[in-house]
């Protein structure tokens, strides 16, 4: 996407992202083009002419963004990130605080019936359950593995845990047969990690690479898109599983603003519940069980890892209340003054 700025803004815009291009990954650099873009539209609009912006400026900005708090409070510090730029040029722009970020995220979770309606669909899709887009019309060709490997890349989701990315990066030599693990390389938070398989899984994986002709390359991608040296874009599976859930009937009607609805990424959501909930059965103890669901799931802190496990309280109660009286001797109480 092309990013224009037409107000006054312009050149020191053009000069801030040409700093932050090196420092910052390519997604926040996305992100902040975009939003330096909703800021010089609305400087523009407003006929703003002098970057000593005051404090009612930036409120009054504020109040043109839509979405979760998280998005507010992402916008303000790109936006602040800016105005501390300008400040070097001699402006005096108001400096805003970040808003804080109330955890508002709800996941929503697959019952027991919908993961089986999910894997069942998904043996039996074929690209003929949905139509040719008229904008694309050579995508159902380009990527004419999909009915073999959708069933396999929601059984890894699934049944390890992993991100979509993360599935979507693995190779056959990151595959250990022997020992049922995945070395995954490609994560959010660039921390290299072994994950456990089932042996069921693993013996599943290790017919599907075999019947998918993988060979003994051990560049070759799990996931093959064009060729055995690209794999499918994430976004593709992702287009796919929700004709999946459109088939199986899967939506959340009349849903809050925060709630996503259900999604690829809740399989992930799914497996924490899951594990966690059959550790509990099995006796686990919480000081081992906790933080080594954390480190399996590739999470930094345990609070990550809370999040996970109270997105949806109701179906996992009982899981749950352990996991709060555990982590609650872990985070120090902040108290606020009014």
């Amino acid at each position: 996407m092309i990013y224009e700025y037409n107000s006054f803004l312009k050149p020191y815009i053009s000069l801030f992202l040409e700093q932050q291009e090196i420092v910052v990954g390519l997604s926040t650099y996305t992100h902040m083009q975009s939003i330096l873009q909703h800021f010089d539209h609305y400087v523009a609009e407003q006929g703003y002419d002098n970057c000593n912006f005051t404090e009612t400026h930036v409120f009054q900005w504020m109040k043109t963004i839509d979405g979760r708090d998280s998005t507010v409070h992402f916008y303000v510090s790109c936006l602040r990130s800016f105005f501390v730029f300008l400040r070097g040029y001699g402006f005096r722009p108001f400096l805003p605080c970040c808003p804080k970020v109330s955890d508002d995220y709800i996941a929503y979770e697959f019952t027991d019936e919908e993961i089986n309606a999910i894997i069942s669909i998904a043996d039996n899709y074929t690209l003929c359950m949905h139509p040719l887009s008229p904008k694309h019309p050579h995508s159902r060709r380009k990527y004419d593995r999909i009915p073999f490997e959708l069933p396999m890349f929601l059984r890894i989701l699934f049944g390890c845990g992993l991100r979509r990315e993360e599935a979507v990066s693995l190779l056959l030599r990151d595959v250990d047969f022997r020992n049922n693990t995945l070395v995954i390389r490609k994560t959010k938070n660039d921390e290299y990690r072994v994950v456990p398989m089932d042996p069921s899984l693993s013996a599943i994986l290790s017919r599907y690479c075999i019947a998918m002709g993988l060979g003994t390359d051990p560049n070759a991608y799990i996931f093959p898109g064009t060729d055995f040296s690209n794999p499918v874009p994430g976004r593709i599976f992702m287009n796919h599983f929700n004709r999946v859930l459109a088939e199986a009937g899967i939506n959340l009607a009349g849903r809050k603003k925060q709630e996503r609805g259900p999604c690829i990424h809740c399989l992930r959501h799914a497996f924490a519940h899951r594990s966690f909930k059959k550790g509990t059965k099995e006796g686990w103890a919480m000081n081992d069980q906790i933080p080594w669901l954390s480190v399996y799931l590739g999470h930094r802190s345990l609070r990550e890892t809370e999040k996970y496990l109270k997105s949806n309280s109701e179906m996992f109660s009982e899981e749950i209340s352990p996991f709060e009286d555990y982590s609650m001797g872990l985070y120090p109480e902040v108290i606020f003054d009014e």
